[in-house]
């Protein structure tokens, strides 16, 4: 819940993040890069950065009412704790000219009143609003005197929305679910969940609005030897009619703003056989319906009132930018399931015009998000992550998954597509590009996911590795507030970069280093940062240099020459698709840090086979793997064949696909690929916890690897090899492992389980299962 602008605060150290300009896109005009030029020395691209900026955070509407109004009155802008900052906006404005800084951020940070006297209201002045823009153009009338422009949060999803439903009369709306028993003979039901009543995140509380209250009865049954239950589409009927809601304004909850309630009736029993309930709790928040027609002109309206009021911009300030949020993520939770999702009026009229009509009334879908709410079973479901799915077939259920898939990828893309049209738009009309440095989530997976709390042999160091004491990924929440997809991220971010140290967690130097390493090559600015903060000077100055040795931006004089991040030959798909299979995962757990991630839309955009390699941002991949891709696209799949027969390498790891990213057939020409055989029943692989995979043949040097659990990402998926493919991994009797050769040299390798890579020693010996592999197939 940081940005680049308070690690810098909190180390007491320049913002030094340094990215390289590409090319625009042939297909996207952009106005041109405004490079400074000194007396000596020009700063386009990956210098541009090394330029200080200077930064007023606000706290309160009170200190914005005071910059504008007297520019020599001293306001509180302490960012440090027990280091307090009293200056007034002359002095900042000077101290910046002496720094050789051209620009001002002047942005909003709840974070912030910690360490100083904030609000714990909503606040008054929002950046789309006549009276803020006026006095952001008399504090930027007044930085021009020191040859500054200033950098806003002017486009940030979380504060544009008060305005703009006055002027719209729209809002978004999450809506927050929960299922309950129904008595199919008489129809009483009664389910309580919690009302939300505000969140606070980074710019600052926002009070929530009870949009209603729906009621949908249905009809499930078990399917037995699985967490699924089978829910009739046409089962689900509407019964809101039939509902009371009493709210228990005693009971509240801990940790935010929020009431119980319970939703209870009876009665229209027509429909025989409706033995459960799923209740909807709405709210309308103060942002936009970020997929109506009517919010880029709202977006570019409001660029247009900046610029007639003579404001002059060198950025956009965008920490962390996502749909409304809490910063109590992990405490949004119905019986342990993170309930709520976006889903405007215009968001379920695009998604049902796009897949299909009957998601119009997209609140009874819901129960296809629902998620382990079994509270009321009088056995072992109660406690497990019990899901719902269309129908009983091992397809029945994939489909049901890549419903959920679809979903988060139209919020995500909804989203950014968005910010960047309106940035674009805003460039043109400033007549230059505008810096907008940032990272997407303000609460990462791994380093925020949940494990069992206790104090013994494995408490912190269990963070490093799917244990049987892992609860929870935080990736479903960045999924919930369009914010998980880093790759996409930088179609609008500038040199996007990530905060995976965050809070000192330096177990995560592997994957924030990797991370920042395979977003910034495919950047616009091709420098992308691993931010920490939240530790010893000492400790980050070190940090630091791992950082430079990654090519990575940091906070230290140790950039690489030429702002190049490493390189590397192999490169892993991110398995982005892994929440919609089971919410309980997320961004995959491994420390290995020798190749690039990517997604499989962004390959698909960016990427070409050309020579026995993956040709990518001037980047050529000889190897290509899977870590866990249960939607594959007609186009990725004929990209493995393309590297294969061309002599690269292919691996696949995990699940053998059978839907195809439209829902068509990929396991036909998955297995062709790969030359092998593989019957999926309803479950996703096969529990093998605490047996051993043997590796022989091309793999045999690679050390014996101990399946953790039995959870979806240890299982094992046996295969049956046609010929010409040798098995290369066994448990016991079972093939989990193959591999088939090309004329040309290629090979495809199938790993039919999670390939562990942990050489931080968490539990207690090195394991390097994914090093091993690639080193023994020449990648």
């Amino acid at each position: 819940m940081i940005s680049l602008t308070k690690c810098s605060a909190i180390l007491s150290v320049s913002l030094c993040l340094c990215v390289s300009a590409l090319v625009a896109r042939p297909e996207e005009p952009r106005v041109p890069e405004d490079v400074y030029r000194g007396a000596m020395a020009a700063y386009p691209g990956p210098w541009a950065f090394s330029i200080p900026k200077e930064v007023i955070i606000l706290v309160s509407d009170a200190e914005m009412e005071t910059l504008a109004a007297d520019p020599d009155k001293a306001i509180n802008l302490t960012l440090v704790p027990a280091q307090e900052h009293m200056a007034s906006l002359r002095q900042v404005c000077q101290q910046a000219k002496q720094r050789g800084a051209r620009t001002l951020i002047v942005a909003f940070d709840q974070f912030f009143e910690q360490y100083r006297p904030g609000q714990d209201h909503a606040r008054r002045l929002m950046p789309d609003m006549d009276a803020y823009i006026q006095k952001i153009a008399r504090i930027g009338k007044f930085a021009e005197q020191y040859g500054l422009r200033l950098e806003l949060s002017l486009i940030t999803p979380l504060e544009i929305g008060r305005a703009y439903r006055q002027a719209t009369g729209e809002s978004g709306v999450w809506m927050q679910y929960r299922k309950g028993l129904r008595d199919p003979v008489g129809g009483a039901y009664s389910v309580q969940l919690w009302r939300h009543a505000r969140w606070v995140n980074n710019k600052g509380p926002f009070d929530l609005e009870d949009a209603g209250v729906r009621v949908f009865a249905f009809r499930e049954r078990r399917l037995h030897g699985t967490p699924y239950y089978v829910v009739p589409e046409e089962s689900i009927t509407d019964i809101t009619p039939t509902s009371q809601v009493e709210v228990m304004n005693g009971i509240h909850a801990d940790g935010f703003p929020a009431v119980r309630i319970r939703v209870h009736g009876a009665g229209k029993t027509t429909a025989g056989g409706l033995n459960r309930v799923l209740v909807v709790q709405s709210y309308r928040t103060p942002e936009m319906d970020y997929f109506s027609d009517k919010a880029l002109p709202y977006l570019k309206g409001l660029i247009d009132r900046y610029v007639a009021a003579g404001v002059k911009l060198n950025g956009l300030y965008s920490d962390e930018p996502h749909l409304m949020a809490d910063w109590s993520y992990d405490r949004h939770h119905e019986h342990g399931q993170f309930a709520m999702r976006y889903v405007s009026p215009a968001l379920a009229e695009k998604f049902a015009a796009r897949f299909g009509e009957k998601y119009r009334d997209f609140a009874k879908y819901l129960i296809y998000f629902t998620y382990g709410q079994e509270d009321f079973a009088i056995d072992l479901t109660a406690t497990q992550g019990i899901m719902h799915v269309f129908g009983p077939s091992p397809r029945d259920i994939r489909r049901t998954a890549l419903f959920r898939a679809h979903y988060y990828r139209f919020l995500q893309d909804g989203l950014t597509d968005l910010l960047v049209a309106a940035k674009h738009y805003a460039e043109q009309r400033m007549g230059r590009r505008l810096e907008a440095r940032g990272h997407a989530t303000w609460a990462e997976s791994p380093t925020c996911d949940r494990w069992i709390h206790f104090a013994g042999e494995n408490a912190e160091n269990s963070k490093y590795e799917y244990t049987s004491d892992f609860l929870w990924s935080n990736t479903i929440q960045q999924h919930a507030v369009a914010c998980s997809d880093y790759f996409r991220w930088g179609d609008f971010l500038t040199g996007n970069g990530n905060d995976h140290c965050e809070g000192g967690f330096l177990d995560r130097n592997y994957t924030g280093m990797t991370l920042a390493c395979s977003t910034g090559i495919l950047n616009e600015v091709p420098y992308s940062y691993a931010g920490h903060w939240g530790m010893p000077n000492a400790v980050s100055y070190r940090r630091s240099a791992v950082a430079a040795a990654f090519g990575v931006a940091a906070s230290h004089e140790g950039e690489v020459q030429g702002m190049q991040h490493r390189d590397v030959s192999v490169l892993m798909l991110y398995p982005f698709d892994l929440t919609a299979v089971e919410e309980k995962f997320g961004s995959w757990m491994t420390q290995y840090a020798y190749a690039n991630y990517v997604t499989q839309g962004k390959l698909l955009e960016r990427g070409t086979v050309a020579g026995g390699a993956i040709e990518m941002a001037g980047r050529r991949f000889t190897t290509l793997a899977a870590t866990f891709e249960p939607f594959p696209s007609k186009r990725l799949l004929e990209m493995m064949r393309q590297l294969a027969e061309q002599g690269g390498q292919v691996i696949w790891s995990g699940p053998p696909p059978v839907l195809t990213e439209d829902g068509g057939d990929a396991l036909g020409p998955w297995s062709e690929l790969f030359g092998v055989r593989y019957q999926p029943g309803p479950n996703e692989g096969l529990p093998a916890a605490g047996h051993r995979i043997l590796f022989s043949n091309v793999l045999k040097g690679v050390p014996p690897q101990i399946i953790l659990t039995h959870e979806l990402v240890d299982r094992i998926y046996p295969v049956s090899t046609d010929s010409g493919t040798v098995p290369v991994a066994n448990v016991e009797n079972r093939v989990v492992g193959t591999h088939r050769t090309f004329p040309q040299g290629g090979s495809a390798t199938f790993l039919g389980f999670r390939p562990r890579d942990n050489q931080s020693c968490s539990l207690g010996y090195d394991t390097r299962t994914w090093f091993a592999v690639l080193d023994a197939l020449g990648a």
